[in-house]
């Protein structure tokens, strides 16, 4: 995936004192990020609610005990198996409504700590550190620069 970072924030950009350059280009692509990730969490959810294995736990059950991501102990897992059924509704819901929720400003930062706290419970739970903070790491660059533009302002 490419894509250019806003000149503020490039480092490049800081030890050369380069001119910034059009902010449409940078615009286009993150707009292209967001779109993406919006399609792509819309049609993962749909997808679960249309199994039965998400409504029943089932498929949290076989996403932690399946090998090599067994990172938690069955035994473990026995305990809060009770949780397994609302844990299952909540993902495909938060997906499948990521769409709607992440674009509104009042409920953009709900919506994206929702989605970076799954995706960080992916990461520990399952052992796919890498996965979790790259998807981390674009949901805040599609949705949550404007989180940073305050603090990068007063920095510059």
């Amino acid at each position: 995936m490419l894509s250019p970072l806003p000149d503020h924030l490039a480092l490049d950009s800081r030890w050369r004192k380069w001119p910034p350059k059009s902010s449409q280009l940078q615009s286009f692509w993150q707009r292209v990020l967001q779109l993406h990730l919006c399609v792509i969490y819309f049609f993962s959810g749909l997808t679960k609610l249309l199994g039965s294995g998400w409504w029943n736990g089932e498929s949290l059950w076989r996403a932690l005990t399946r090998p090599p991501f067994d990172m938690v102990p069955s035994e473990v897992l026995i305990h809060g198996k009770y949780l397994f059924i609302p844990l299952g509704l909540g993902i495909c819901l938060l997906e499948t409504s990521y769409p709607i929720f992440i674009w509104p400003r009042r409920t953009r930062l709900i919506c994206l700590v929702g989605i970076i706290t799954m995706h960080g419970a992916i990461a520990v739970l399952m052992g796919l550190y890498l996965f979790g903070l790259i998807m981390a790491v674009l949901n805040i660059a599609a949705f949550g620069t404007h989180l940073f533009r305050r603090r990068a302002g007063k920095a510059i």
